[in-house]
């Protein structure tokens, strides 16, 4: 048995780690007989930073800047080749999940 940490949310006796917050709502929801299906992509590795210019250009709400993310690649050009396997596995996430949205409902015929 998992104990609850200080990340941990729980509705009902669904309980899980803060990084599951949307699909701890979803099972919730599950609890009271509305199916559902939570497909995640991960884009980082666990060993991986995310590279200093993509902090500098974010905003406290987690939003990217352009021009922001331009000047600090440009004070910090060795943060654009993390950068680019960054945007590299994102975008093999996107298809990833693109490709499970194309297959339409799990539910048994």
């Amino acid at each position: 048995s998992r104990s609850v940490g200080n990340d941990d949310i729980g509705v009902g006796h669904f309980v899980a780690p803060a990084i599951e917050r949307g699909e701890i709502l979803v099972a919730a929801a599950a609890a009271h007989g509305l199916p559902f299906v939570a497909i995640k992509v991960i884009v980082d590795r666990a060993a991986d930073d995310l590279p200093r210019a993509v902090a500098a250009a974010a905003d406290a709400a987690g939003r990217l800047h352009l021009w922001r993310l331009l000047g600090a690649l440009a004070r910090s050009p060795a943060d654009l080749a993390p950068l680019s396997r960054l945007a590299l596995r994102y975008r093999a996430a996107s298809r990833t999940l693109a490709a499970a949205a194309r297959l339409g409902s799990l539910a048994p015929a």
